[in-house]
């Protein structure tokens, strides 16, 4: 969600908020309209409680009622029903809407508009890439400053395998496209089935602030094989008996030198192949005890989901790096011909001895091989810029108490059903009168004509003063020439539970 986005969400939620409080005002005045009358048909009641329940849309006439009920119970210290009753309605009308609004108000503190802390917002624009044409070296020994020297080229990719192991690596899911990126907080590299690594490249915002895991990955894979050493394998030997699983015959291997005892020394030939991307790895991790060989063979191979070359990895890159873990590059003997190797201890993290495991051997060798290419992606090579995905940190819509929100929009709905229910059922059972003026004054008018000629200039108090000896309710009655014919108004008289059916009214 955009800057601008954000706003127009801000004034839609605002304005939704508000719809549904005047929404729920209406409705409970609509709801007092039409209770009105048959609060009015329940008991006689003074000119002044009629004419402030006639006006119970009012919260405000209510609220006046209310304090002159109570009022008067405290002042003459006595209590009825009929004055309970009427207490605990106002009290009621009044927490209900006071409630309802407050519900409505609680919603907003249900949910956030923040920023975005997992997913990006992506959009067009300049992006930056890792220029993973090659491995450029981080410092070059003198005489050797070219970064397109092979040797410092492969020097640096073992470097790089090293640093792999201050990544962040997990077997979880790979994760969606767009999920932001945080060094050290989210994770470099992906495990699966003990076979295979994955590095996921990032879309990067050309200012460097940004960065976003894309839907580009690359992968290593292993395929090892596991030999017990029958002679040599201490470590102070270079001539190697192994035996075959299964077998009793021996086969000679011959290391570019003697390591020593507790180590692993890794040896590749760097120009030869075994596919695309893949590369011979042998080793032996030297024991006094049980010493065993491993040969491996380690493909990275290309990168997925790739639109142009900018996002490619080339073949040199992708071979190179399977084989880094037993590259020296500048360091290696020549009279090895072309064989490299490197050693590592026992107590270190790629010189741990796997026993015989060529599943595990083989997997730390291919983390090593990708981890290498995530060092280079993240850290050191220099960044392309061209025209892709640009992830952006937006907003997003974070809702903190589900649980609260739910209960809030049901209880809303439920108490206005509810409600709804109980003013039409309660309602029906007399004449409800419409809100015209001229409807409400024709019920009126026998209580006007008690004033005579007088008082069409009195306010409504004054009225109240002059008639308070009036005790009225709002009843049906008989006509007094047409038995068969009834009339509503104010009038002393005895309650009806249920009003006659409409047809018979005059």
């Amino acid at each position: 969600m955009t800057e601008g986005e954000k706003q127009f969400f801000n004034a839609v939620s605002l304005y939704l908020v508000l719809m549904i409080g005047m929404s729920l005002t209406f409705g409970f005045e609509a709801m007092a309209i039409d209770l009105r009358w048959w609060i009015l048909s329940r008991k006689e009641r003074s000119l002044r409680d009629i004419d402030t329940i006639l006006h119970a849309d009012s919260l405000t006439t209510v609220s006046s009622l209310l304090g002159r009920k109570v009022w008067y119970k405290i002042r003459h210290f006595t209590w009825d029903w009929d004055l309970g009753t009427m207490i605990m309605s106002c009290l009621l009308w009044i927490l209900l809407n006071i409630g309802a609004q407050v519900a409505i108000a609680s919603v907003g503190l249900t949910h956030s508009v923040d920023t975005a802390e997992k997913m990006a917002h992506m959009s067009r624009g300049n992006v930056s890439y890792p220029n993973m044409t090659q491995f450029f070296p981080v410092k070059l020994p003198n005489g050797r400053a070219s970064i397109n020297n092979l040797g410092a080229q492969q020097y640096t990719a073992n470097s790089f395998g090293m640093m792999a192991l201050n990544l962040w690596s997990t077997t979880q899911t790979i994760p969606q496209p767009a999920t932001i990126y945080k060094s050290g907080l989210t994770a470099d590299l992906f495990g699966f089935n003990k076979r295979s690594w994955v590095f996921v490249f990032m879309d990067t915002s050309s200012d460097g602030l940004t960065s976003a895991y894309s839907d580009r990955t690359i992968e290593s894979t292993s395929s090892c094989e596991s030999y017990p050493v029958l002679e040599g394998g201490n470590g102070n030997f270079t001539n190697l008996n192994i035996s075959k699983k299964g077998n009793s015959e021996a086969f000679k291997v011959k290391l570019p030198i003697a390591a020593g005892p507790d180590q692993t020394i890794f040896f590749t030939n760097p120009f030869t192949t075994c596919g695309e991307g893949c590369s011979i790895v042998e080793a032996l991790e030297a024991s006094a005890n049980e010493p065993w060989y491993y040969k491996c063979n380690i493909t990275v191979g290309p990168v997925t989901n790739a639109q142009n070359a900018n996002q490619e990895v080339p073949l040199p890159l992708r071979h190179m790096s399977s084989a880094a873990i037993a590259l020296q590059g500048y360091a290696a003997n020549p009279e090895l011909n072309d064989t490299q190797y490197r050693i590592y201890v026992s107590k270190s993290t790629y010189g741990y001895p796997r026993n015989g495991s060529a599943e595990d051997f083989g997997y730390q060798i291919s983390y090593f091989a990708i981890g290498a290419i995530a060092a280079a992606a993240n850290s050191n090579n220099p960044s392309i810029y061209a025209i892709g995905d640009r992830p952006v940190i937006g907003t997003q819509l974070k809702i903190t108490q589900h649980a609260l929100l739910l209960g809030l929009l049901i209880g809303l709905v439920s108490v206005q059903a509810i409600c709804f229910i109980t003013t039409a059922f309660v309602a029906n059972r007399v004449v409800v009168k419409d809100e015209s003026i001229f409807s409400t004054a024709s019920i009126l008018r026998p209580v006007m004509n008690s004033l005579g000629d007088h008082g069409n200039v009195a306010e409504g108090e004054q009225i109240c003063d002059v008639l308070s000896h009036l005790r009225l309710r709002y009843t049906a009655v008989q006509d007094e020439k047409d038995r068969s014919v009834w009339k509503v108004g104010l009038v002393n008289a005895e309650r009806l539970k249920r009003f006659p059916d409409l047809k018979t009214y005059d």
